[in-house]
C-alpha cells in the first residue's frame, strides 16, 4: 500500500491510488533523479499537513524547501522535498 507522509503523518489518498516513480542514476545520467507529479484529494486533512495551501493568508509559500515527504511502498521508501504547485477549494 502505497502511503505518503509529510510532518509525521500519511496524507488522505484515494483508495488503490498509484505513482509513477522514475530513478535515475548520476553516475550515468547528469540529470539525477527525477520529480514524480502526484494529485491528492482535496481533504481538510491534507489541508492540515500541507499547511493550508489553498489559502492566500496562509503562514509560508507551499514550495518551501522544508516541505519533506516520504513516500513508501512496502520495501521502496523514497524521501524527497514537496512543492505544492496548484490547489483546489475543499
Amino acid at each position: 500500500m502505497l502511503v505518503i507522509r509529510t510532518n509525521g503523518e500519511a496524507l488522505d489518498l484515494p483508495q488503490g491510488y498509484s505513482l509513477d516513480v522514475e530513478d535515475t542514476s548520476p553516475i550515468f545520467n547528469e540529470l539525477g533523479s527525477r520529480s514524480a507529479p502526484a494529485t491528492i484529494p482535496a481533504t481538510p486533512r491534507n489541508a492540515r499537513l500541507l499547511g493550508f495551501p489553498q489559502r492566500i493568508d496562509a503562514g509560508s509559500p507551499p514550495e518551501m524547501p522544508d516541505n519533506v515527504a516520504t513516500v513508501s511502498d512496502g520495501a521502496y521508501i523514497r524521501r524527497g522535498v514537496l512543492n505544492v504547485i496548484n490547489v483546489s477549494s475543499i
